[in-house]
């Protein structure tokens, strides 16, 4: 999934939504622990992914929106 994610991100990318690709890219970077504080990491770093995604590419449709 990671994989498809940063392809989608390098396909979509400009110097306007970088900062917001940055973010979502190290989304991984959350995840900490073992066991069961892993787990829950792992389920927070997905809303956290989620929120990201909306800011990357709704950056991408304001973008376009104002060309």
């Amino acid at each position: 999934d990671y994989i498809n994610l940063l392809a989608q991100i390098a396909s979509n990318l400009d110097a306007h939504n970088y900062p917001a690709a940055a973010n979502l890219a190290n989304t991984p970077d959350e995840i900490r622990g073992y066991g069961h504080v892993k787990e829950n990491s792992i389920a927070a770093a997905k809303l956290i992914q989620k929120d990201r995604i909306q800011d990357f590419f709704g950056a991408q449709k304001i973008r376009q929106a104002a060309e």
